[in-house]
């Protein structure tokens, strides 16, 4: 179907037939899709420097072996260029807003802005945390991942999983956020 869509700046203004407004550009759309962009809810984007390595294993034997091992080595530059790739990926596949929980998370907001991709980002939280920590490093957590806060960038807590996490903490968190 022959429908306008007139874009000010980087929003849609209006949508429909025979649209009459001045434009600075007009681009020809017939035989295309108009499609929001995609929202990936669930990323660990550096991770993407791993794709490949063991994934034909079980969950447990492929994190353990061979995940855990490698991340353990992971210095910010890593992660920084881990999520720039993983950005970049996104925005040709359509993504323009993601959601990830790693470690250096202000390596991935760095990434996420150079990119200019929108990003919920949270730093993984774990049950194995130094019992003297206690509450008190989620909330430190927290406080930091408010720094990253921009247009661009959304600060979250991100519990790693129901077998990292003990279902007080989770509850907790919840309260937090």
């Amino acid at each position: 179907r022959n429908v306008d869509i007139l874009i000010e700046e980087d929003r849609i203004k209006k949508i429909g037939r025979g649209l009459k407004e001045k434009v600075d550009e007009i681009i020809n759309g017939k035989g295309k899709l108009a499609l929001p962009g995609f929202i990936n809810c669930h990323t660990h984007s550096p991770m993407i420097l791993f794709r490949g390595i063991a994934d034909d294993l079980p969950l447990m034997e492929w994190l353990t072996k061979h995940i855990w091992p490698r991340e353990k080595r992971l210095k910010p530059k890593h992660i920084y260029i881990g999520c720039l790739l993983a950005c970049m990926e996104m925005i040709r596949s359509g993504i323009t807003c993601f959601n990830d929980m790693y470690f250096y998370a202000n390596e991935a907001a760095k990434a996420a802005e150079e990119v200019g991709i929108r990003s919920v980002l949270s730093s993984v939280l774990l049950d194995v945390l130094p019992e003297k920590a206690g509450w008190n490093i989620f909330i430190k957590i927290l406080k930091e991942l408010e720094r990253l806060k921009s247009p661009l960038i959304t600060p979250a807590l991100g519990p790693h999983s129901v077998y990292a996490c003990s279902l007080e903490n989770l509850r907790r968190i919840k309260e937090l956020m």
